[in-house]
């Protein structure tokens, strides 16, 4: 890349220095990251955080919160659901992972059920048809998390907004 190239790119991208990497880029081991983990502590909310925050959550966002807790669901597991896996009738998930394809099946909550349904009557038909059978999407149609990877951060503001500095992804 030319000179003159390299500092637009660099002030297109907002970078103030380019990061470096290759061969002296080097993972720090198993043990390290295993004793940064437990210094960390655990990563998960307690019954009261929860709580809290299906409490200041939408119906959208309870019945995501449920989802998660009821079946350990993530957020990519979440924005991928499709409507066809959730069986409110009987009170089933049957969904493999997106990730690994492992199959799952996961009965579901009274309240899971319940906030489900009440999501249901919200739900805004997708912007994208290829979308159409999910069964989460935002109040704007889109989906929750980015197709690419990675999550949208609805979650974790809700998380900030109930109180918590934290989050659990």
């Amino acid at each position: 890349m030319e000179p003159g190239n390299l500092d637009l790119a660099r002030e297109l991208s907002g970078l103030l220095t380019l990061a470096r990497y290759g061969q002296s880029f080097c993972k720090p081991s198993k043990r390290v990251l295993l004793k940064a983990r437990h210094e960390r502590g655990p990563r998960m909310f307690e019954p009261a955080q929860i709580r809290k925050m299906l409490d200041a959550a939408n119906p959208t966002l309870k019945a995501m919160i449920l989802l998660s807790v009821n079946c350990g669901f993530g957020p990519s597991d979440l924005a991928r659901l499709p409507i066809k896996a959730v069986d409110l009738k009987d009170g089933w998930i049957d969904f493999p992972r997106p990730k690994t394809g492992v199959h799952r099946r996961c009965p579901l909550w009274p309240e899971t059920r319940k906030a489900i349904r009440s999501y249901l009557t919200t739900r805004r038909e997708p912007t994208d048809k290829q979308y159409a059978d999910r069964l989460f999407v935002t109040k704007h149609g889109g989906l929750f998390v980015r197709e690419e990877g990675g999550n949208s951060g609805r979650l974790q503001g809700l998380a900030g907004r109930a109180g918590h500095g934290y989050s659990p992804v």
